[in-house]
């Protein structure tokens, strides 16, 4: 049941972080114009052969928000799930400058294999970024 919300939370940062936080159309501002030139930017990638294979899939804003999801897997070894995400809390803008504070956190989970199921890490973090 933890992990079910714990996946669940995760799930709904990332969608959440492909939102942007301020959406005022009628302000025309250096910031808000660059926010619009600079737009979230999705990656991922992946790779393996008959034994291994792994892959990653994520979104990255320009304020420093985003997720990922990434999965593993190793003949002998089991299955290993990793989600992560970064939320913005706080946002200021003056100018030319721009601030955000994003509240993030992550986890892991192998499954099957040697070791069995369970959770491997699990992490909260914070990052302030300015742009000038």
């Amino acid at each position: 049941m933890r992990s079910a919300v714990i996946f669940l939370f995760a799930g709904f940062a990332l969608c959440r972080a492909a939102l942007p936080l301020d959406q005022h159309d009628e302000e025309i501002s250096p910031v808000l114009y660059r926010q619009r030139r600079e737009q979230p930017q999705w990656y991922g990638g992946g790779g393996g052969d008959r034994n291994s294979q792994h892959g990653t899939i994520g979104l990255h804003n320009p304020d420093g928000s985003g997720g990922r999801v990434s999965y593993g897997h190793a003949t002998g070894y089991g299955h290993d799930l990793s989600v992560d995400a970064m939320v913005p809390v706080w946002k200021h803008q003056n100018g030319l400058q721009e601030s955000t504070l994003n509240l993030g956190g992550g986890l892991s989970h192998h499954f099957g294999g040697p070791g069995g199921n369970r959770f491997t890490d699990e992490r909260v973090g914070i990052n302030f970024l300015h742009r000038f």
